[in-house]
């Protein structure tokens, strides 16, 4: 147990395509074993298949989804 306390916690960076921060959470949650370019295709190719879909900003959508939940 160390003596100094709890570490600080780390500000996220955004993420460089969308510029959001609410992006780089849903990469980190679907990151697996340090594949960050592998969770990041996947994330961008999702939120590229909304767009294609429902011809709407992907970020918006993502936020009112996640608000929903």
């Amino acid at each position: 147990m160390p003596r100094k306390g709890p570490a600080p916690r780390r500000e996220l960076m955004p993420d460089p395509v969308y510029r959001s921060v609410l992006v780089t959470q849903i990469t980190n949650k679907v990151l697996q074993r340090g594949k960050r370019s592998t969770a990041e295709r996947i994330v961008y190719d999702a939120l590229a298949q909304i767009e294609a879909k429902t011809g709407t900003e992907p970020i918006a959508t993502l936020k009112r989804a996640v608000d929903n939940v």
